[in-house]
């Protein structure tokens, strides 16, 4: 359970980005799943040892950026912290199974566009600076040789915040706001169309194969629902 439970702190990269609560989440994620049963089962001297290398990994997690300091405009670089699960995975997924290797490329590639998101100017004072930001973004974007299709809603969410940056924005309606947002998706529905759920892995390739296309395959699927569900909470 511990290395599946690590695998779901990565959405703390892609969400908040904060090495706390990622921190606080492998301390707890180890605690429960590594040293925990082996108190129970009364093996002290190795629970010790686990929870002393459990706070220590904790500690250098605080100490560690949540995301690579490598530059965004290389897109296969590793861009999830080099202490994360994707982080020191993504080195060695070429030795890895298929389905292992497609779900780390994914994942860094959710954390390369967090990075976009983090680089965006905090402000956008006229339409000219608005327009010219976006062919800069449109350009980022188009440069992953595979554009996975999950990738969409966290491409929804950087497209709105770019507009949310500028000053006129906030002035407009909601619905003048959800259309902007939502008209901006069409040209990457049709540019990130590698599926995850569509691909055949190997039977030896059990359980993460079929894992990954079911996981992978809700965003793929139904990702327009996904984005109106979270512009509709945005504007409550």
């Amino acid at each position: 359970m511990f290395l599946p439970n690590w695998r779901f702190l990565d959405i703390i990269t892609w969400a908040w980005s904060t090495s706390e609560l990622y921190s606080l989440g492998f301390f707890l994620n180890g605690f429960l799943f590594i040293s925990l049963p082996l108190l129970i089962f009364k093996f002290k001297k190795l629970f010790l040892i686990t929870l002393s290398f459990i706070l220590i990994y904790s500690g250098l997690l605080l100490s560690r950026p949540i995301l690579s300091e490598k530059d965004s405009k290389f897109t296969h670089s590793s861009h999830c912290g080099s202490l994360t699960y994707t982080g020191i995975f993504f080195h060695f997924n070429k030795w890895l199974t298929p389905s292992h290797s497609d779900d780390l490329e994914i994942r860094n590639q959710f954390c390369w566009i967090r990075k976009l998101i983090q680089e965006t100017p905090q402000k956008f004072d006229t339409l000219s600076e608005l327009d010219n930001y976006l062919k800069v973004s449109q350009d980022k974007l188009l440069a992953p040789n595979i554009k996975f299709r999950s990738s969409l809603p966290l491409i929804a969410f950087y497209q709105f915040y770019i507009f949310s940056k500028f000053n006129d924005f906030s002035k407009n309606t909601t619905e003048a706001n959800g259309k902007i947002f939502i008209e901006g998706l069409t040209f990457w529905e049709n540019q990130y169309t590698f599926e995850i759920h569509k691909k055949d892995y190997p039977l030896w390739d059990f359980p993460h194969g079929p894992y990954v296309k079911w996981e992978y395959g809700i965003l793929e699927k139904n990702w327009e629902e996904i984005i109106n569900f979270i512009n509709s909470n945005k504007t409550e």
